[in-house]
């Protein structure tokens, strides 16, 4: 035991260094501990600064890309602006010399203009003052003709007692001889107003179709004298078609009418001033007749209404009416008419003209095909045949220029509703099949009744009446 204690107090004190030895390394640990704990959240705080310093920088980067790639499509735009002002320029400068070659040439123009109005105006005081002196010639030639229209007229009554006297002459011849007077009597007044009725002469036909260059053809005679547009169809249902040209009676309408077209100084509205009075229409025929071979009215058909009576209506009366009268019908391919009364009338109802054009040509074959006294002319073949070929038939000479009726008229196709567009080239087709077989090419006025033409008409209006859906 002593010994043990002896042992024990010797390794004491090495224990006790140990122990001091262990509790020193404890604290160094310890403050090593404390010390790293220290580091580690100096470095952490250090490595947060660094990452948001980074996060900072990053976000910097980012926005200075930005700014650099927005500040390059800036350029960008602004070079394609350049560009585009520069292309601008060019085309400008461009413009400005072509306006400048334009304005050079009209300057020119201008120029030749005023050269050419100068000597219009020239031309014109020349006119001018040969129209005072032919007005003044004119006026004396008037009251010269006024007296022999006097002398006229008395010479005429005496032939009107003449020929009464030649009737009952042979009346009284009759009766004595054959005892057939009342058959004599009848036959030759037939004749008579058969002669006569032949004398009115009624240019009809739809509104753009040529009844106008017609009229001209016909009055350019010193025989004939034809109304422009006195509308004689119209007149004879409702007298105060003149109405608005003032006036309480036909007589009163007529002259104001006529006062107030007289500054158009054409044939057809300037009545000669030897018919002194008349109430009616048929009144101032009759007036007329007496001094010309021919007289009657140029009657242009259109979509309207006279008193709540259509043209058509009007027309159709007015023709059976005068059926023994000379009537010439101008006719003109549907579309043709259309694409003119489009430019003259452009609010025109398509639809409602187109249906009037149709029934008016049927209205005019019909006729054509009943009255013997009935002719057609058609719009393509109004040309200088058509002077010698009114000569001919009517007996009568013209005195208008060639030039005048020489010219071609065109037209072109127009939006027509589809319906309509349809049926109006068909119509157009079978029309221009009809035309051919009535005027071979060569004839300008038709009035032949051959039993192939009569059929071919025939069959023109029973298609017509098809296509037109007419009752």
């Amino acid at each position: 035991m002593n010994a043990l204690f002896k042992w024990v107090g010797l390794l004491a004190p090495p224990i006790r260094r140990i122990h001091a030895q262990r509790d020193e390394y404890a604290r160094r640990l310890e403050a090593n501990a404390h010390q790293n704990e220290q580091l580690r959240t100096k470095f952490e705080q250090e490595n947060s600064i660094l990452s948001n310093i980074a996060l900072g920088l990053r976000a910097k980067i980012e926005q200075m890309e930005q700014a650099a790639r927005e500040q390059i499509e800036r350029e960008r735009c602004l070079l394609q602006e350049r560009n585009q002002a520069n292309e601008k320029m060019v085309s400008i400068a461009e413009e400005r010399a072509k306006c400048q070659k334009e304005l050079d040439l009209q300057k020119t123009e201008i120029n030749q203009l005023r050269r050419l109005v100068k000597s219009k105006r020239r031309t014109i005081l020349k006119f001018r003052k040969r129209l005072t002196s032919e007005r003044e010639q004119h006026k004396e030639a008037r009251a010269i003709a006024s007296i022999y229209q006097k002398k006229l007229r008395v010479a005429e009554a005496q032939v009107q007692g003449m020929i009464r006297l030649l009737r009952e002459e042979r009346v009284h011849n009759a009766v004595t001889s054959t005892g057939q007077s009342r058959v004599a009597s009848l036959s030759t007044s037939s004749n008579f107003e058969r002669n006569q009725s032949l004398r009115k002469l009624h240019i009809i036909g739809f509104a753009r179709s040529g009844t106008t260059i017609t009229m001209d053809i016909l009055n350019s005679s010193p025989d004939v004298f034809i109304f422009n547009e006195l509308n004689l169809h119209a007149l004879r249902h409702d007298i105060t078609v003149f109405r608005d040209y003032g006036g309480d009676n036909f007589l009163e309408q007529f002259l104001a009418r006529k006062m107030a077209e007289l500054p158009q100084l054409y044939k057809g509205a300037i009545v000669p001033d030897v018919i002194e009075s008349f109430s009616t229409p048929d009144e101032l025929i009759t007036a007329l007749m007496g001094q010309f071979q021919y007289v009657g009215d140029k009657i242009a058909l259109a979509a309207r209404d006279f008193s709540g009576r259509s043209d058509i209506e009007l027309i159709d009366e007015f023709v059976r009416r005068e059926r023994n009268a000379t009537l010439i019908f101008c006719l003109r391919k549907p579309s043709e008419i259309l694409y003119s009364v489009s430019k003259m009338f452009p609010g025109a109802n398509i639809a409602e003209w187109f249906d009037c054009i149709c029934r008016y040509m049927n209205l005019a074959l019909r006729a054509f095909l009943h009255s013997n006294s009935a002719m057609l002319v058609f719009h393509a073949g109004i040309n200088c045949k058509l002077i010698s070929d009114l000569e001919t038939v009517l007996g009568i000479n013209c005195q208008i220029s060639i030039n005048a009726v020489g010219r071609k008229f065109q037209h072109k196709s127009i939006d027509y509703p589809s319906e309509i567009s349809e049926r109006c080239c068909e119509i157009d087709v079978k029309f221009i099949e009809l035309e051919n077989h009535l005027t071979a090419g060569e004839i300008a006025l038709v009035f032949s009744r051959t039993d192939f033409l009569v059929k071919k008409i025939a069959e023109f209006i029973r298609f017509l009446e098809q296509m037109a859906d007419l009752k």
